[in-house]
C-alpha cells in the first residue's frame, strides 16, 4: 500500500512539474533570462538605450520598438523568431522574421557570421541609475495586439 501511494504521489509530482515547465515555456519562448541586454561593446554601468534590448518573456523591446514572439523554431542554438513590432512613438506596427544565436541563457548574437552584433544579460544593480527605477522594467507600451 505504501509503494502504491508512494508512486502515485510521484506521478502527480511529475505531471505538476511538466505542467509547470510547459507553462514557463509559453511565457518565455526563448531560452534567454528576462531582463536587460547590452551590445557587448558597452560596458552594462555605461548603458545607454540605444544600445539595449530588454526581454521579457514573450516580449522584447529594442530601441522604439515592442515586439511580440509570435512563433519560435529552433536547430541546436540557432533560433528564428516571428515578430509583430510597434513602435512605441508612432504606433506603426510592423512583422517579420528574426534569427539569432543564443549561446547560454544570459547571451544572444543577431546578424551575419562575419559581423554579428552580441548582447549579454546585464542585472540591473549593474546598469546607471536612470536604469534602476521600477518603472524602467517595465515596456512603453502594451503587449501588441
Amino acid at each position: 500500500m505504501r509503494s502504491r501511494t508512494t508512486l502515485a504521489a510521484a506521478v502527480v509530482l511529475t505531471a505538476m512539474l511538466l505542467a509547470r515547465s510547459d507553462a514557463a515555456m509559453a511565457a518565455n519562448p526563448l531560452p534567454l533570462h528576462d531582463g536587460f541586454y547590452l551590445d557587448t561593446d558597452v560596458a552594462c554601468r555605461e548603458a545607454y538605450t540605444a544600445a539595449m534590448l530588454q526581454i521579457m518573456g514573450d516580449r522584447f523591446e529594442s530601441g522604439n520598438n515592442l515586439c511580440t514572439i509570435k512563433t519560435v523554431s529552433h536547430e541546436g542554438r540557432a533560433f528564428t523568431v516571428t515578430e509583430e513590432c510597434q513602435e512605441t512613438s508612432t504606433g506603426a506596427k510592423s512583422s517579420g522574421t528574426l534569427t539569432m544565436i543564443i549561446p547560454d541563457d544570459h547571451t544572444v548574437v543577431f546578424g551575419p557570421e562575419d559581423d554579428p552584433m552580441r548582447y549579454r544579460y546585464c542585472p540591473i544593480s549593474s546598469l546607471p541609475a536612470a536604469f534602476k527605477d521600477s518603472q524602467e522594467t517595465v515596456p512603453d507600451t502594451p503587449p501588441f495586439q
